[in-house]
């Protein structure tokens, strides 16, 4: 729910903005013409300013608490949030600021233009498109995995490699692991080697790589060093965590993020297949 929330309200910010910066347009159309149809809604529109910027600056604002990026941060969600507060600052003093008043508020309608648009390139565009067409896993269509044992939404034909410290020769058939290992169930270990290691995956698109550094025979460290992701807000999330999580609990057998999975399945897919690297080498 949280996430059509917050694309939901995303898209009623940008339609409020829309009729927001239309009024000096139409205003341009209709100056020195007489009361047209478009007059009547630029109008209507001029008259109830003070009210739609309001909705403006409560819609940003839930967009923002629902959003991946934190609503007070350094980010251009944040950025087109304050300006638009800003604006209605500046209708606010428009008596005591004289004519500059909407020089200074058109100044800024220009910055939040910009803003708004460069921030919905960075997220990879409207999304609610790929919502829709089910390209973008909900919240509320995923499992809670943390109960139900392996993580919803994975692959049964995606094998869980756990790891554990190397295996004494003594113990083992084979002096030397083969890659089959990789195959294990979670609750089996397999000794993999030291060293640094990459593999490949599929998240929402192909091409995401990971490197993952073995010591001492634990997975050190995880990283995310190529993908093709769309809509950071939406991949974000899993690119920051799920590496941490597969470090934290030596496996690739953790839950994926709500709203993310198949960003987060294509991360565990790629350490599986550096760990089968490190497994067969």
């Amino acid at each position: 729910m949280a996430l059509w929330t917050n694309i939901i309200f995303a898209w009623i910010a940008l339609v409020i903005s829309f009729f927001l910066i239309v009024i000096w347009a139409l205003r341009l159309i209709c100056k020195n013409k007489k009361p047209s149809f478009l007059y009547k809604i630029n109008r209507w529109l001029r008259h109830h300013h003070k009210l739609i910027g309001i909705l403006l600056i409560i819609a940003g604002t839930v967009h923002g608490l629902f959003s991946s990026d934190a609503l007070f941060g350094l980010n251009l969600g944040t950025a087109a949030w304050v300006l638009s507060i800003l604006l209605g600052v500046n209708w606010l003093f428009r008596k005591r600021m004289k004519k500059m008043w909407m020089t200074y508020h058109r100044i800024l309608t220009a910055v939040f233009i910009a803003l708004v648009v460069i921030h919905i390139i960075s997220v990879g565009g409207f999304i609610l498109d790929d919502m829709i067409a089910g390209n973008i896993t909900p919240p509320e269509q995923i499992a809670d995995a943390a109960d139900t044992g392996p993580t919803a939404g994975g692959s049964a034909e995606s094998p869980t490699v756990a790891v554990s410290e190397p295996a004494d020769s003594s113990s083992s058939n084979s002096s030397e692991p083969s890659a089959t290992e990789s195959s294990t169930a979670a609750e089996s270990t397999a000794p993999i080697y030291d060293g640094t290691y990459t593999g490949t995956g599929t998240g929402y698109r192909p091409g995401l790589v990971v490197e993952v550094v073995i010591e001492n025979g634990r997975i050190a460290s995880v990283t995310v060093v190529e993908q093709n992701e769309e809509h950071v807000q939406i991949y974000g999330p899993a690119i920051e965590q799920i590496p941490d999580a597969i470090v934290d609990a030596q496996s690739t057998d953790v839950d994926s993020i709500s709203g993310a999975t198949k960003t987060s399945e294509g991360i565990k897919e790629a350490v599986e297949d550096a760990l089968s690297q490190a497994l067969a080498d």
